[in-house]
This record gives structure tokens, sequence and C-alpha cells, in this order.
């Protein structure tokens, strides 16, 4: 700035009298600091949105954790249910354990990654729902190797809980993030092309029903809605 209004002084006291041709730089002074000021926010509304995407992205597979875990336990519960005396078995120890510190470092992680500040409040939801699972996992751990029902019923309650806030909190990122057309159709294409090869085994009665309900649960849509993005986009290329 200082440099800026030095120079406007040195043209001033060089072109005594030719008043019109200084307000004419000066003009074009300004246009180029409006130029300049657009491109920024140009940058910094692009580096928003790749910082939302890389976000979300990473809360998806987060996200697609959480019941795979879920359907961890509900399968070691049942091995126990079949067999009391499972318990005793080191590897299967380790195994409960293990999916109780996936959790347990997937909460720590949430709590302490960067958040883009449009998705603050969604964020705080999501670490509501990691509480949860991290309770229940904890009791969970408690309750099998200590061979007490009653605690790994309670650890139930609490991943019930979680996956009811979890519910909310998708409801509240599709009240504030919506996804474009053109996104959904990318991630799409980019699901066919890996589930089949890249085309090489396509079948349209396992595959279209598979990409749209990959796309239905990523973005918040129905299977009707995706469908419908993606044969829009297709007729229009």
């Amino acid at each position: 700035m200082l440099k800026k209004v030095g120079v406007l002084l040195l043209l001033g006291a060089t072109l005594t009298g030719c008043s019109d041709k200084l307000d004419e730089t000066t003009e074009e002074v300004n246009k180029k600091d409006e130029v300049a000021l657009s491109t920024t926010k140009m940058i910094a509304e692009s580096d928003s949105t790749a910082n939302i995407e890389e976000y979300l992205s990473d809360m998806q597979r987060f996200k697609e954790n959480i019941y795979i875990e879920l359907k961890a336990m509900e399968a070691l519960s049942q091995k126990m249910a079949d067999n009391p005396l499972i318990i005793e078995d080191k590897e299967f120890v380790s195994r409960i354990t293990g999916v109780a510190k996936e959790v347990r470092d997937n909460y720590k992680y949430i709590k302490e990654m960067g958040v883009p500040n449009e998705l603050l409040n969604y964020h705080s939801r999501m670490i509501e729902v990691f509480k949860e699972l991290e309770l229940g996992a904890n009791l969970y751990e408690k309750g099998s190797l200590e061979k007490n029902v009653e605690t790994v019923l309670e650890s139930s309650r609490h991943f019930v809980v979680a996956v009811n806030l979890l519910d909310s909190a998708t409801t509240e990122l599709n009240t504030i993030y919506k996804a474009s057309d053109d996104e959904i159709y990318e991630f799409m294409v980019q699901s066919y092309s890996a589930l089949t090869n890249n085309g090489e085994n396509y079948n349209p009665e396992i595959h279209d029903v598979q990409v749209s309900k990959l796309a239905s649960e990523k973005y918040g849509i129905s299977e009707e809605e995706a469908d419908r993005i993606y044969i829009q986009k297709e007729m229009s290329r």
C-alpha cells in the first residue's frame, strides 16, 4: 500500500497539469485491484470447495467404518453366544480388543481433524456419534472379556443411540451441503468403472442397482434421483 501511494505521489508531481491522464492511471490501478480481488476470491472459494470435498470424503470413510465395526461386533457376539468358551481363545480376544481400539482411534482422529467452517455444526454432531460409539465399544470390550451379558447389552444401547445420531447428522448435512449433479455423476462413473473392471464385466441388473445405491448412501438422495442424474448426464454428453 505504501509503495502504491508513493507511486501515485510521484506521478502527481511529475505530471503536473495532466490531471486527466492521472485520473485515467488511477482508474486503471483501481480496475487492476478489482481484478486481483476477484481472482483472490475465486481462489479462496475454490480452496474452500476443495476442503469441503476432502472433508466429506474422509467423513464418508468413517461413516462406512461405523457399520463395518458394528457388523464385526455383532458377528463376534454371535460366536460367543454359539460357543461361550471361545472367549478363552487369544486370537478371538485380540479381535474384540482390536475392534474396540479402532473405534477409539477413529473418535480421537475425528476430534482432531480439520473442519471447514461451513460444516462445524455437522462435525459437532458427528463427534457425538463417535462419542457414543466409543462408550459402546468400551462396554462391549469389558463385558465380553468379563463374560458379563448385562454390560454387553448396555453397550448395544449406546450403539443404537449412535446410529440415530448418525441419521440426524446426515439430515443436517443434506440441509447445508448439496452436491452438484456433476459431482454425483462423476462419482457414479467412477463406481461403474471400479465395479465392472472398466465396463468389461458390466451387468445392468446388478451394477445399475449397486451404483445407484452407493450414490444414494453417499449423497443422501434417493436411488431414483441418482438414476435420473446419471441418465440425464449421459444423454447430454
